[in-house]
């Protein structure tokens, strides 16, 4: 296992139009053995920071830590031998097309200079570990997208890495295929107690495995947290914004939209495993005689608890809102007040 700590990394390049700040006054830490999300946006500078984790891009200024050892005090070999600890997967697979499956994972071994024996009894052990056991023989055109993942997972553990980088690793799978993947990735920390990082954009992924998740918006660290507090708490805008977009394709995920009542006010109602599937709302209204209007809605699975959201506006002329607060408070579900609701 492997603690990554940043402190104030900056990344910037140059290009035609001028200088891109990528990241900027990044701290951050990753504690060893847990599955961390990094999210945004496209352009948010996701990429550049997990390959500043690596040293693939060094950064312009900060320090990035492995286990307390800052890697720009690194000697060339030191570094070689570090990344051989850290292992990449990246949205596109990456793997070598005129190679066999057993071929691919073999080949960081063979940079090792394991013999062939040794090389393809590990390779095939770790085949075996991703489920792809009968297709050492095959070419990677002859492989599905969850298979050619697979393959790429198989190959990044063959150095035995403390770290495991996953860049946009399920983006190009559809949700099926991803949800195995990431089934994959959680057995594989739970086993091995490998340190992974996730960067993703899709919320969906962060909330079925991560334990905490950073959120980046313009190459600034705009929030970090635990998963769980994260969805049920937004502090920023753009948090809030990945939420909303995160309309899960599985069908525990719900979106229900209405028409607007006349700009009455607008209360975000937070609910957990206890109060999810309870008419809380069909009650509220059948006691006070007044309608909401339910705006947006959204129920799902949070580390295997029912989390949840809806967003409600009250009459504009209501003289009962705040009883009517108090009887949702009173029910166990949290409130906050919404500014920035913007309908669909």
């Amino acid at each position: 296992m492997s603690e990554i700590v940043l402190e104030h990394v900056s990344k910037s390049f140059t290009t035609k139009d001028g200088t891109v700040e990528a990241l900027k006054d990044i701290s951050l830490t990753i504690e060893q053995g847990e599955i961390f999300g990094v999210i945004g946006m496209s352009g948010a500078g996701k990429s550049t920071l997990v390959r500043c984790m690596n040293f693939l891009e060094e950064p312009d200024s900060g320090s990035v830590l492995i286990d307390g050892r800052a890697l720009d005090g690194f000697s060339k070999k030191e570094l070689q031998q570090e990344r051989e600890q850290i292992g990449m997967i990246f949205q596109h697979f990456n793997l070598l097309m005129q190679k066999t499956v057993l071929e691919n994972v073999c080949f960081p071994l063979y940079i090792q200079r394991m013999n062939k024996k040794e090389a393809s009894e590990k390779a095939i052990e770790l085949l075996r570990l991703v489920g792809l056991e009968e297709k050492t023989n095959a070419y990677p055109a002859q492989l599905s997208g969850g298979q050619k993942q697979r393959v790429a997972i198989a190959r990044a553990l063959a150095s035995d890495p403390k770290i495991l980088l996953c860049d946009e690793a399920t983006s190009a799978l559809d949700p099926q295929t991803t949800s195995s993947i990431l089934e994959l990735l959680q057995d594989i920390n739970q086993r091995f107690g490998i340190t992974i990082v996730i960067i993703t954009h899709q919320m969906s992924v962060v909330r079925k495995v991560c334990t905490k998740v950073a959120i980046l918006e313009g190459g600034v660290l705009a929030e970090t947290g635990l998963v769980d507090e994260v969805f049920s708490h937004p502090k920023t805008k753009v948090a809030r914004e990945l939420i909303r977009r995160d309309i899960d394709t599985e069908a525990e995920d719900k979106l229900v939209e209405a028409e607007t009542i006349r700009n009455g006010e607008i209360i975000r109602i937070i609910y957990s495993a206890n109060s999810a599937y309870e008419p809380v709302i069909a009650n509220l209204v059948l006691t006070y005689k007044e309608p909401v209007n339910i705006l947006q809605a959204s129920t799902k699975n949070v580390g295997g608890y029912a989390k949840g959201e809806m967003l409600i506006e009250f009459l504009p002329d209501s003289i009962q809102k705040e009883a009517m607060k108090q009887y949702l408070r009173d029910h166990g579900i949290e409130l906050e007040e919404v500014t920035d609701h913007v309908d669909a």
